[in-house]
């Protein structure tokens, strides 16, 4: 599946400056008829470095591109169309124009065919009920398939003009405006994807889903020369193998979307090793390395997350969360979301959700969502973000509190969580739970403290607290024992946000806090505290309120 792959071991001497331009040619750009004119592609901001070693996009006729056209009446015989195509060509063609139309364009050295991705994500789309897209699949081999990467990277430029020209004449025939297209691209072809846009204003293209933008030789250019929010009335991006350079991977940290994704922190995916970029095949050899980067982190947005349909697994309903970084959303810190508002947003429902959406009157700038993955299907989890807010006084207790959670589905079963913290008076918590399968509302916790040293806590039951004795091992001294015995912090509350669900009234119905009546609770090392579920107050809100129970 990834032969295609091996070709680009040259890549590490093209990139590692071993190419001068030096085909004879000394105008200040190359014009090719209705495509427009080019001058050599920018590689930096530094203009010595694009006079050198930029390219010229090639020729049209070496590109070659083709347009394969399906419709819902027929997924699987297309019609295929040239790149020079005329009006008179759009005539009997297999399509709808009452439907809105998506373009699938592959990146470097890749191609289509019926039973890769793009054959895939093609299926997919069309198999879909109800059928609401026609897909065009752009295949540009002729101008992907180099050696040369920066050659490619310069053909993107002519390539999104073809697609612009391809788009305009169709409008012409069938009487649409450039809302009618989304313009889809994996790699160099979600560069072409903002290529395409910027060609096509009053309207712009309604929607941009750019899958891992390339970033070599697309990370230090200019607007004009890389995928940017303004290419589409919305541009969503999702970054699966970013890096500040092409040592460090195929894409781009850069947010290249109004509203950015990067699943498990955007730049390795799980179960692909962390060797990235083009320092693999310095350390695995070509054809290993490039596997294991390209394939893997690069293509795991193509290969799973697009083709992933994970309602068909159980009631997800994932959200991307915005967050200052990833250590932050990983600590827990990001579960707030407003209804309607910029806080979270869907990660999936690409084909229908997303595309009769358009910008929030709130947006100001890129925003950068998180969410993590599993390597295999599902791909999805559940996740809950859990506060936990002292009181005072207590003296800081620097060591780990175990909580076991039960929850209003599977209560027959409980989760243990562990927060190594320093515990201080009048500070808030936070940690980041997620699981394969949902829990539910959390009713019931069981709380107690050891030292981090510890290797485990005793067990508790669901239905009878029983006292924590942790085992002692050769780290636990006879010094220890008294900070042991004197352990304790104040909890006035605990709180579990549910943060998948499209709506918010779905997240608040599965959120819960627990908090006592009679006001803070004591824990310690001694005992176990549980904190029970209690009856609802109203149809609205569920509020669970504990009791201190200590048994000892």
């Amino acid at each position: 599946m990834y032969k295609s792959f091996t070709c680009i071991s040259s890549i590490i001497f093209i990139i590692s400056i071993t190419y001068i331009e030096c085909n004879g040619q000394n105008k200040d750009e190359v014009c090719y008829g209705e495509f427009g004119c080019f001058k050599k592609a920018q590689l930096s901001m530094d203009i010595k470095a694009e006079n050198v070693f930029g390219h010229y996009p090639d020729t049209p006729e070496k590109i070659n591109a083709k347009f394969h056209v399906f419709s819902c009446h027929d997924r699987y015989n297309p019609t295929i169309l040239p790149y020079n195509v005329t009006e008179k060509d759009f005539h009997n063609l297999n399509y709808d124009p009452k439907k809105r139309t998506i373009f699938i364009i592959h990146g470097y050295v890749d191609y289509y065919t019926q039973f890769k991705w793009m054959g895939d994500l093609k299926d997919l789309i069309l198999r879909a009920k109800p059928c609401s897209l026609n897909v065009i699949v752009v295949d540009w081999r002729g101008g992907s398939m180099n050696v040369d990467y920066l050659q490619s990277s310069s053909n993107t430029r002519l390539v999104g003009a073809m697609i612009a020209k391809f788009i305009e004449k169709m409008n012409n025939v069938y009487k649409t405006d450039n809302d009618h297209y989304t313009i889809m691209g994996h790699s160099l072809g979600g560069q072409i994807s903002g290529f395409t846009g910027k060609h096509l204003r009053n309207p712009k293209a309604r929607l941009i889903l750019g899958l891992d933008p390339a970033g070599p030789a697309f990370n230090d250019v200019s607007e004009d020369g890389r995928l940017v929010p303004d290419d589409a009335k919305l541009v969503v991006s999702i970054h699966t193998n970013g890096g500040k350079n092409v040592l460090d991977g195929f894409g781009t940290l850069n947010p290249s979307g109004h509203y950015n994704f990067f699943p498990n922190g955007g730049e390795t995916q799980p179960g692909c090793n962390p060797v990235s970029g083009i320092a693999a095949p310095l350390t695995k050899g070509a054809y290993e390395g490039f596997q294991m980067t390209v394939a893997c982190s690069h293509l795991f947005v193509a290969y799973k997350l697009m083709k992933y349909d994970e309602s068909k697994d159980d009631d997800f309903e994932s959200m991307g969360y915005r967050c200052k970084n990833y250590e932050a959303f990983k600590a827990g810190h990001c579960g707030n979301c407003r209804e309607g508002s910029d806080d979270c947003k869907p990660f999936g429902r690409w084909f229908d959700w997303w595309q009769t959406q358009s910008l929030s009157k709130e947006w100001r700038e890129p925003i950068i969502y998180y969410i993590d993955t599993q390597k295999d299907q599902p791909l999805s989890y559940f996740f809950y973000q859990i506060k936990l807010r002292t009181g005072s006084p207590f003296p800081t207790f620097d060591g780990r509190l175990s909580m076991n959670i039960t929850g209003s589905l599977r209560n027959d079963f409980s989760e243990n969580i562990l927060m190594d913290r320093k515990f201080e008076p009048n500070k808030e918590y936070t940690y980041l739970y997620k699981s394969r399968k949902s829990l539910g509302r959390i009713e019931s916790a069981y709380v107690t403290l050891t030292n981090k040293v510890l290797p485990k806590v005793v067990a508790v039951s669901m239905d009878k607290a029983i006292t924590a004795i942790p085992e002692l091992n050769s780290e636990v001294t006879s010094a220890d024992l008294p900070s042991l015995i004197k352990s304790r912090i104040i909890v006035e509350e605990i709180q579990f946000n549910y943060l998948n669900g499209y709506s918010e009234s779905k997240r608040h119905s599965l959120s819960s806090v627990l908090r006592s009546r009679n006001g803070p609770v004591q824990v310690t090392n001694k005992d176990v505290t549980h904190f029970p579920k209690l009856k609802s107050f109203n149809n609205i809100e569920i509020k669970l309120i504990i009791n201190e129970t200590h048994v000892g």
